[in-house]
C-alpha cells in the first residue's frame, strides 16, 4: 500500500513539473528527485511544499515569487477548512510562519535562478 501511494505521488510530481516546464521552456527542467520536503513540515503539507518548490524553480520575477509565496500560504490555509477550532489556529499560524520564512529566506534562491536563466 505504501509503495503504491509513493508511486502515485511520484507520477503526480512529475506531471506538475512537466506542466510548469512547458510554460517556461527556456528554464532548465525541475528535477523531481531533488525534492526533500519542507523543513519541520508535517506530511499533510508536503503537497503544498512541492508545489511551492516547483513554482520557485520557475520564478523569474519578483511578482512571480510573491505569487508563489502567497500560493504556498493559501495552500496551507486551505487545510483549516476541514479542522476544528484549535487545529484551525494551528494551521493558520503554520501557514503564516512558513510564508514569513519563504519571504525572508527565499529571495536568494529565486535571484540565483533568475540570474542563471538570463545567462542562458
Amino acid at each position: 500500500m505504501i509503495s503504491h501511494l509513493h508511486d502515485a505521488a511520484q507520477v503526480w510530481m512529475g506531471e506538475v513539473a512537466r506542466e510548469a516546464a512547458a510554460k517556461k521552456p527556456h528554464m532548465p527542467p525541475y528535477d523531481v528527485t531533488t525534492f526533500d520536503g519542507c523543513t519541520l513540515a508535517r506530511d499533510t503539507v508536503l503537497a503544498c511544499c512541492y508545489l511551492h518548490d516547483v513554482t520557485y524553480h520557475f520564478c523569474e520575477t519578483r511578482e512571480e515569487r510573491r505569487r508563489a509565496d502567497a500560493g504556498f500560504r493559501d495552500c496551507i490555509l486551505a487545510k483549516t477548512k476541514t479542522e476544528g477550532p484549535l487545529w484551525r489556529w494551528t494551521w493558520r499560524l503554520t501557514a503564516w510562519g512558513y510564508w514569513a520564512a519563504v519571504r525572508v529566506f527565499g529571495r536568494g534562491v529565486v535571484s540565483r535562478k533568475r540570474w542563471r536563466a538570463r545567462r542562458g
